[in-house]
């Protein structure tokens, strides 16, 4: 942080519109074609007119990779280069100016997170750099995402991935810095050659989402879980954004949990007991070993534009729940500030109307799917348990509770819509139900007794 407002301080010493005008001037064709050679902190090419020696991109919808482009430039800066960051480069933060800037740049260092490619100024930077023939680097915090979480953007963007892509660590901290040296003086070497076809790319978002499901019947908690999550990935096509599963009571909850969490270990997750069997496709999956009954299933989305916030209150307190819910649901929100695609809710049996109150004041008219978890025989063996966190952010240890809730906010990229179905046939007979008693029983339909 201190280098950070350093280069700031430093920065607004300087002649602004001096900088801004350099950074403007666009190199022609014959320009982009020659070797360029590293210059000083205060000057500026006149021969090809560049300005920084590393242009750093990155999605600020994270603060993580905004720490991470700020130690992109300190690196640089302390190792005798120029880098452009926007926030300190810019008077005024445009699309004509950052691009402007990209063409004044000897190389372009994108910081990669599970979100980089679904903002247009990232997009639009690195295809001004690769049409131009300027060097592209990728490198991603280690120590935050896994490389399955990004590796979807080469497939999409093979452009960007020219060179190795530089994983960096606080663990390895020097070698960390070593690699991205290495990588940019490599890249800072090589001769400037624009492609001859233009490059063009569509934004992330636009890539679609998909839904799919996995079960298992087998008995053993651990090999249902490899089975079922074998499944579900075979149908998302990639790692999930978040994980629901339902499990009958007679499994090993603790076992099933460890084993989901070492499967995805980044992945939010939350799910309940079931009764007796799970839904999946249409069909009823269930087996009986002994006159129990096992069954497991997983249903989970890959959404990269989307964000999914689990949180689990493992306690229920009956005196204050319903602003107990309603202050949860409101520190999930906090995720994003526009309005949540849907919230998906399990908890235990009882007192759903003052959870559903105050998931209601918390959502307004955002549509709550979810019910009360079971077990096989009304024992009193049901559980919740969840990974709570945030989608392609940080994500708790697995935790368990008898008598909890725990929710799922989600902000889904795609159209969303929901439907009620109650398992029984529909009659011609219609009416409103008017009046209940405290024990949920109909008094009045209608209004009449």
């Amino acid at each position: 942080r201190s280098a950070q407002v350093t280069r700031i301080d430093r920065k607004l010493d300087m002649h602004h519109e001096s900088m801004i005008e350099a950074a403007r001037v666009k190199k022609d064709e014959d320009k982009r074609t020659t070797r360029r050679v590293a210059k000083s902190w205060d000057t500026v090419d006149e021969e090809t007119e560049i300005v920084y020696d590393v242009f750093v991109s990155h999605c600020k919808r994270l603060v993580e990779s905004e720490d991470r482009a700020v130690w992109v430039a300190d690196v640089v800066e302390v190792h005798g280069l120029r880098p452009f960051f926007d926030r300190c480069d810019l008077l005024e933060i445009t699309a004509s100016t950052l691009e402007q800037a990209v063409l004044a740049s000897r190389l372009l260092v994108t910081v990669l997170d599970p979100f980089t490619f679904i903002s247009p100024w990232v997009l639009m930077e690195n295809l001004s750099a690769a049409n131009c023939g300027i060097p592209i680097i990728m490198t991603y915090d280690a120590d935050r995402f896994h490389w399955a979480e990004l590796d979807k953007w080469v497939g999409q963007y093979p452009w960007a991935f020219r060179r190795p892509v530089v994983a960096v660590s606080k663990e390895h901290r020097r070698a960390s810095v070593d690699k991205l040296l290495e990588a940019v003086t490599a890249a800072l070497e090589e001769e400037i050659k624009p492609p001859e076809t233009a490059i063009d790319a569509l934004v992330e978002a636009r890539v679609p989402v998909k839904v799919g499901v996995g079960s298992s019947r087998d008995t053993v908690s651990s090999v249902a879980c490899e089975i079922a999550h074998r499944s579900l990935l075979s149908r998302v096509g990639g790692a999930p954004s978040l994980i629901v599963a339902t499990v009958t009571s007679t499994h090993d909850i603790p076992a099933v949990m460890a084993k989901l969490h070492e499967l995805a270990p980044s992945v939010p997750m939350l799910g309940c007991t079931t009764c007796r069997g799970v839904v999946l496709n249409g069909s009823w999956l269930t087996s009986n070993v002994k006159n129990e009954a096992f069954s497991l299933g997983l249903w989970g989305i890959c959404d990269p534009a989307g964000v999914f916030a689990v949180r689990h209150l493992v306690k229920k307190d009956p005196t204050r729940l319903r602003d107990s819910v309603f202050d949860e649901v409101l520190h999930a929100c906090l995720s994003r500030p526009d309005e949540p695609a849907f919230a998906l809710l399990f908890s235990s049996p009882g007192q759903e109307e003052a959870i559903l109150d105050g998931m209601q004041a918390a959502l307004g008219d955002v549509p709550i799917l979810g019910g009360s978890s079971a077990d096989n025989a009304v024992l009193g063996e049901w559980r919740q348990f969840a990974k709570a966190g945030v989608s392609h952010e940080t994500v708790a240890e697995p935790s368990l509770s008898e008598d909890g809730i725990t929710f799922v906010i989600a902000w889904a990229s795609c159209s969303v819509t929901s439907t009620l179905t109650s398992g029984f046939r529909p009659t011609p007979h219609r009416g409103v139900v008017t009046a209940v008693d405290a024990d949920r029983t109909i008094v009045a339909i209608d209004g009449k007794s």
